[in-house]
This record gives structure tokens, sequence and C-alpha cells, in this order.
């Protein structure tokens, strides 16, 4: 796994809003994943989401990790992950920013906010 995968979650130390915690790691913690790309090239997004979703190639991706996200009274985990080029990140269910955080090269991938799914060539 990444050495990129839980560094967000430092981030959250003080946070006691469960809302505001989940919207500090997916930010977060994508951005920290994507300065620690292992391969640009290879993979133009990282994702990182807490429901149901697929890849159009399955294959398509390198260190899924799974991350838990806790308060004292709510815990959630997000499956993170670097997606590979050329593939498509289908989120299956709501993709707002308290269920997902990407970050992405603008120049091989599209974000569409109406379906919250990413695009990369």
């Amino acid at each position: 796994m990444s050495a990129a995968f839980g560094l967000a979650l430092k981030s959250l130390d003080g946070i006691t809003d469960f809302k505001k915690a989940r919207k500090t790691f997916t930010r977060t913690q994508t951005e920290e994943m994507w300065n620690r790309n292992p391969d640009y090239n290879k993979f133009p997004a990282a994702a990182c989401y807490s429901l149901g979703y697929r890849l159009a190639n399955p294959a398509g991706f390198s260190d899924l990790g799974q991350i838990e996200v806790s308060t004292a009274l709510n815990s959630v985990t997000y499956d993170c992950m670097f997606v590979e080029g050329p593939n498509q990140f289908f989120t299956d269910s709501d993709g707002g920013s308290l269920n997902l955080g990407v970050t992405f090269d603008p120049t091989r991938c599209s974000f569409d906010k109406d379906t919250a799914d990413l695009t990369c060539s």
C-alpha cells in the first residue's frame, strides 16, 4: 500500500464534527496521494470513495487501500486508489464531498459533476 495512505488522518486531529472530518479527509487524502503518485504517466488520478463504485477496467488501479475515518460516535471506511489510464471510475451512489474525493491531471481526466464519474485517458 502506498506511503500516502492515511496521511490525511493527521489533518483530522481535533475535528469532532463527523461531516467536517469527512469533507476534510476526502479533499486532503487524494491530494496527499497525488503528491506521492508513483507514476504520473500511468496513474492520472487518485480517488477515495465510501460507497459503491465500478471501474470500466476493473484491473486498472493500484494500491487499493481502505481507510477508516471516525469520531467518537461515527465511522466510515473509504476505498482509496490510484486510477490507471485509460479508465473510468463510476460512482454508484452519492458523489458529494462527504463520500468522494478525487485529484487528477486535468489534461488527461474529466470529472462529470452531475454523475460524479471520472474519465481518464
